[in-house]
């Protein structure tokens, strides 16, 4: 389909603002990836690691978030967290073990190709907006080739913002830009609960990015509109 509306859009919008996991490109088998490359590391060693296999740290993950809730704003951090606990739990305390698997985590995580339609897309929308980027991960945007398409970039974790659904980045992003009214910026995203939620407490409008067709989830506002083809947003132009 073609953009979708449940609400009039502003006619002074400036800036479109990207969500990048699952917008942009598709993130699951990327991370999938870059556990398992967490998990040769810590293997690497401690070999008897490859027994308690994934789900271990995939649990470990969600401890260590319920012991201190504050690293979930920090995707970064909480994994370097978790990394450190499980090493611990198998005897090894030295920092470096901790950087090297976490390393080999990040690497991974940003080895990927960016489908060329997103480039495509990207490069006809700036001829009319701004971009920004505001995510709640750690893509490193200059490995898969999409920094240079964004006049600004927002992770949650660093000064001080908290992710997404709070407005923190996209407040942040309306006051570095120097925008009078938070309506100059439209945000899209995969996420009903992070993306569209974070725009709408923002006062934003918002997009939703809905590639499979999915029904609107129940106990949300609605967002601005929809689409599931990213070459949908080119009739913004």
């Amino acid at each position: 389909m073609t953009l979708k509306f449940y609400q009039a859009l502003p006619n002074d919008i400036e800036v479109l603002s990207f969500d990048l996991d699952d917008t942009l490109y598709q993130n699951g088998d990327v991370i999938r990836n870059a556990e398992q490359a967490q998990l040769d590391a810590v293997c690497e060693l401690v070999p008897s690691a490859q027994e308690t296999g994934l789900s271990h740290w995939r649990e470990l993950k969600w401890q260590v978030a319920k012991a201190n809730p504050d690293l979930c704003h920090d995707v970064s951090l909480w994994r370097l967290e978790v990394i450190k606990k499980g090493l611990e739990d198998f005897g090894i305390t030295e920092p470096n073990a901790v950087e090297h698997v976490y390393d080999a985590f990040y690497q991974a995580r940003s080895n990927f190709t960016v489908p060329a339609k997103t480039f495509d897309v990207l490069t006809k929308l700036a001829t009319k907006y701004q971009l920004i980027a505001v995510t709640n991960g750690n893509v490193d945007i200059n490995k898969v080739g999409l920094a240079q398409y964004f006049v600004g970039y927002y992770r949650a974790g660093e000064q001080g913002c908290r992710m997404k659904p709070q407005p923190d980045m996209l407040n942040k992003a309306v006051a570095d830009m120097s925008l009078v009214n938070p309506s100059k910026v439209l945000h899209i995203g995969d996420s009903v609960s992070s993306d569209i939620k974070a725009a709408q407490n923002a006062g934003m409008a918002n997009l939703w990015f809905n590639p499979t067709g999915n029904k609107y989830p129940r106990g949300y506002a609605l967002p601005t509109g929809e689409y599931t083809d990213l070459r949908d947003l080119l009739s913004l132009l």
